[in-house]
């Protein structure tokens, strides 16, 4: 979601990319549900797609803040992965 957040900033090529990706995301969770459901490795998969669009959200940025805004995308992408994974396999 702060890709998306951050893509709307950057102009419309950025968001164009951005959906590109999410659907491209969220498109294996919607065909293959009941898989995900049962076998949770399969969503590790789809981290290309999500990792792809901080990149593509980070390069559509100024100059100057391309560093910083990648970090802090990768940064929340990561979180979040981590998160959701400890969360499916019984931890925290």
């Amino acid at each position: 979601m702060a890709s998306l957040a951050a893509a709307l900033v950057f102009g419309r090529r950025a968001v164009a990319w951005a959906l590109v990706l999410v659907v491209l995301y969220a498109l294996p969770f919607a065909i293959f549900t009941n898989l995900h459901a049962v076998h949770n490795y399969y969503l590790y998969a789809n981290g290309l797609f999500a990792i792809s669009l901080v990149g593509v959200v980070a390069w559509h940025a100024r100059p100057g803040w391309r560093r910083w805004i990648a970090f802090a995308l990768i940064g929340c992408t990561v979180a979040s992965m981590v998160q959701r994974t400890g969360r499916m396999n019984g931890s925290t």
